[in-house]
């Protein structure tokens, strides 16, 4: 027998077991064929028919879950390429005569994803259930739920054809490499917890699926305890000016990089970074203090991440030490009770925050190639209350968490307090 001038047809594994209706039916064998002939049990290569495969659609309605539609192609459509892109128009043509949703509720997974990001941001909450949750917060998971998608669909998923009922260890599998190829372990985790997130609230919405995301192990993370000596401080502020400001950035604009320059200098950096080194704020607290706050001991801040948390308003004292009761002194001259006292003038206090910890990160690399963030500044205060006061004291003038092993475990500096002290006697003299 002469050798057929045809190759037989062959789909990628990972599109074969993405459930998304990819195949290949031999006439000659009438079955369907994956890596072995129909007929011999050889591999595939060997078939002597393979002018005899088509490529074939399978469409599946998936609020009866059954298959509906069956499209067989030309023996001329040959090319894998050519065939994806009609597979993915037959199905959206007839996506668009259905309505896939069950009991009013969608069914695919991008409406879904939809849905949990209205649920987040409290669209169509009512008032009693709404979470108030922040801008910030609402955008980072939302950016979350994009990287599942964009993860699906680049193995050929294609995310509005997935039914939620479908999702399954393969497509977890699909996410974790996705993301461990590209994050580090604590980003990884952060991740994955907006997955089980989505799925455990759409079982809330009586979805009859299981949460395959809740059986992914957390990642083991190292907490970032380093900190900045007073010294490398004092030098960092005496970058900051007008001109050492300028960052020169570049980013993808219409498949093409841009570059141009941005100036990070602000006259509020120097008090913010300030308050911060003298009080172990977050961001978050620190952008709502305001002059009304200052007490004749303490500040009065809200806890941002203890309140929601626990859904309740929990509110953290400030210690007034005497470099942060010289710096709020100093900042609050002519200030309304009302104002804010970090950057009154600036309405979108996110934004600001933003560029006060951008900026730290800018500044300090003209001084410094190690590694140091804005939020070091929270574990430099955490060190040195432990280091000045002991324990038991920095847990009640610290106030950083409601458990001293939290701040133990994530910010405090273990070199820093074995250092100071080095050569002292374990029992004392006599």
């Amino acid at each position: 027998m002469a050798k057929s001038s045809y190759d037989p047809l062959i789909i990628p594994s990972n599109m074969r077991k993405s459930r998304q209706g990819y195949g290949v039916h031999c006439n000659k064998c009438n079955r369907n064929v994956t890596t072995k002939c129909g007929l011999t049990k050889k591999r595939i290569h060997t078939c002597k028919f393979p002018e005899s495969h088509r490529f074939v659609t399978k469409v599946y309605d998936p609020t009866k879950g059954v298959m509906v539609h069956l499209k067989s192609w030309g023996k001329e459509d040959r090319d894998y390429d050519e065939y994806y892109l009609m597979h993915a128009k037959l199905k959206m043509d007839y996506s668009k005569s259905i309505e896939i949703k069950k009991d009013g509720k969608p069914l695919m997974l991008t409406p879904c994803l939809a849905y949990y990001a209205d649920f987040i941001a409290d669209v169509g909450v009512p008032g009693h259930k709404q979470k108030s949750n922040t801008e910030r917060y609402i955008k980072s998971q939302i950016s979350n739920l994009k990287l599942l998608k964009e993860a699906l669909t680049n193995e050929g998923i294609d995310p509005g054809y997935l039914s939620v009922t479908e999702i399954n260890d393969h497509h977890v599998g699909i996410v974790h490499d996705f993301l461990l190829s590209r994050y580090a372990n604590k980003t990884y985790n952060h991740k994955m917890a907006t997955y089980k997130a989505f799925l455990r609230f759409l079982i809330s919405k009586d979805y009859p699926i299981k949460n395959v995301f809740e059986e992914v192990v957390a990642r083991p993370t190292v907490a970032r305890t380093s900190i900045i000596s007073i010294k490398e401080f004092d030098e960092l502020c005496e970058t900051v000016s007008p001109i050492s400001g300028i960052s020169f950035e570049s980013q993808i604009r219409n498949g093409k990089p841009r570059k141009f320059q941005r100036n990070l200098y602000r006259p509020y950096l120097i008090p913010a970074w300030k308050f911060a080194l003298f009080s172990g704020c977050r961001k978050g607290e620190i952008q709502e203090v305001r002059v009304q706050d200052i007490g004749e001991d303490h500040i009065s801040c809200v806890d941002q991440k203890a309140s929601k948390k626990k859904k309740d308003r929990v509110v953290r004292l400030i210690w007034l030490n005497e470099e942060l009761q010289t710096l709020v002194n100093e900042i609050k001259q002519g200030l309304n009770p009302e104002d804010y006292l970090i950057a009154p003038q600036e309405e979108n206090r996110n934004n600001m925050m933003h560029i006060v910890s951008r900026a730290f990160s800018h500044f300090w690399s003209k001084i410094s190639e190690r590694e140091l963030t804005f939020h070091d500044l929270r574990n430099t205060y955490a060190t040195e209350m432990i280091r000045n006061y002991g324990a038991a004291t920095a847990e009640i003038l610290g106030g950083l968490h409601s458990e001293l092993s939290v701040t133990k475990q994530h910010y405090l500096n273990k070199e820093e307090i074995l250092k100071s002290k080095r050569g002292s006697s374990l029992f004392g003299s006599d």
